[in-house]
């Protein structure tokens, strides 16, 4: 494994398996992934220097990585919940 991997996998506080495409991580590691989202990309952001082309690229995408991540956080939070929603307010 990469030592770039290691520490993302490390930021992220999961167990990634490179070996599968993700859908073999429990619900549980994958909440705490996409809970600490923000901490593998700004890893990334840091792994070129400012200016480089890889950072660059990455800077575009991130702020909608990051959305994306709080957003699968968040819907995961509520279909966990064992609270009782009423549909009829």
């Amino acid at each position: 494994m990469s030592v770039c991997f290691k520490v993302i996998k490390m930021k992220a506080a999961s167990k990634l398996d490179t070996k599968n495409s993700g859908k073999e991580q429990t619900n549980g590691k994958g909440m705490i992934c996409m809970e600490n989202f923000t901490k593998v990309t700004d890893t990334l952001l840091g792994m070129y220097p400012v200016g480089h082309q890889v950072h660059q690229w990455l800077e575009l995408h991130v702020d909608n990585w990051n959305a994306l991540a709080q957003a699968i956080y968040e819907v995961g939070c509520f279909l966990k919940s064992k609270k009782k929603i009423s549909i009829c307010l």
